[in-house]
């Protein structure tokens, strides 16, 4: 439905200006080119004059093993093997692949609305595969995953002559056919997108947020393959995968806080205010993110018992330590909240 919506503003517009749809899509170009960090940090792209069109492109090679990433697949250091290990880019919600070519490792990627979004690399399957913390398998990177955002095309300022002042463009008048077409075309769109509810793109809050369900998931999956004498980790961990969801809660309702004071109060009271609301929704996101790096972390361990790879000591010791960390972890986030 939304499709459908969006199909009739492109053919509404084209008939109003007097281009054809065809035309508008050409004129679609990249405004925006950035390098996303490989340490997982997200970065906010888009904006108001941005499309839905996203291209995805380049590899990282990690010295663990060899092998090279690109935002969806791992390809073997010999060259032989692609798999479908990630996703290793984190994409807003509703977000989908339009085209792929894995030979030049270039994906399109159509998101589900245009504006601002949140987008980040996440190292959290290297770490796991190759039995290494989170922090080891990002320093273990080398290589660029680059985001294209694609959008209308800045229109040039007209020349100026000496002594003649601004320079006019002869005027494109479109015929009265044009404009009642394309206004046909366009209300209803207009319509359309009041009725319809917009999907809010992901924040940091919300990538952080998926990294911890991954590894929450994870987690049960090597848990399952340990037995019974791990399912406590497994519930401790579904307790912090909790307390990240409620952590999430709070800075939704930091930021309509936020957006009350600016909209009503502008006085310096109110400055202070906001300015502390700031400070704790910083706050909140990091303890987020703790939360992630401590469930990717224990995700990694079990991994390494699976593998049959644990420090010696027994199964028992295993056991015990990783109790005794998710242990502290929820006492640590206990105590923050009550702060």
């Amino acid at each position: 439905m939304k499709r459908v919506a969006l199909s009739l503003l492109v053919f509404g517009l084209a008939a109003m200006i007097g281009v054809s749809p065809a035309q508008a899509q050409e004129q679609d170009v990249v405004v925006q080119s950035e390098r996303l960090p490989l340490d997982g940090q997200a970065i906010e792209l888009g904006g108001d004059n941005t499309s839905r069109r996203v291209i995805l492109r380049g590899t990282v090679t990690s010295r663990l093993d060899g092998s090279s990433y690109d935002a969806f697949t791992r390809v073997s250091s010999d060259r032989r093997v692609v798999l479908p290990d990630g996703p290793f880019v984190i994409l807003p919600e509703g977000s989908t692949i339009v085209s792929e070519d894995r030979e030049v490792a270039r994906y399109e990627i159509q998101l589900e609305s245009a504006g601002p979004f949140s987008i980040a690399f996440n190292p959290a399957p290297i770490a796991a595969r190759n039995l290494v913390t989170f922090s080891e398998a990002a320093d273990s990177l080398s290589g660029a995953i680059e985001v294209e955002v694609y959008g209308a095309p800045v229109a040039p300022e007209p020349a100026i002559i000496a002594g003649q002042g601004r320079v006019a463009e002869p005027e494109k008048k479109p015929s009265r056919v044009a404009l009642m077409v394309g206004a046909a075309l366009v209300i209803p769109f207009v319509f359309f997108m009041v009725l319809m509810r917009r999907r809010p793109n992901k924040s940091e809050e919300h990538l952080l947020l998926a990294r911890a369900r991954v590894a929450n998931r994870g987690i049960d999956d090597e848990q399952r393959r340990l037995g019974p004498a791990f399912a406590d980790v497994a519930t401790a961990s579904d307790e912090l995968l909790e307390q990240a969801v409620a952590l999430t809660k709070s800075v939704k309702a930091i930021d309509d806080g936020l957006a009350r004071s600016k909209q009503y109060d502008n006085s310096d009271g109110a400055a202070r205010q906001r300015e502390q609301l700031q400070n704790d929704r910083a706050t909140t996101v990091e303890r987020i993110r703790a939360i992630a790096e401590r469930l990717e972390e224990t995700a990694t361990q079990l991994v390494a018992q699976v593998a049959g790879q644990a420090q010696p000591g027994g199964i028992e010791a295993s056991l015990d330590q990783l109790k005794g960390e998710i242990k502290t972890a929820i006492d640590a986030e206990q105590e923050a909240r009550a702060l």
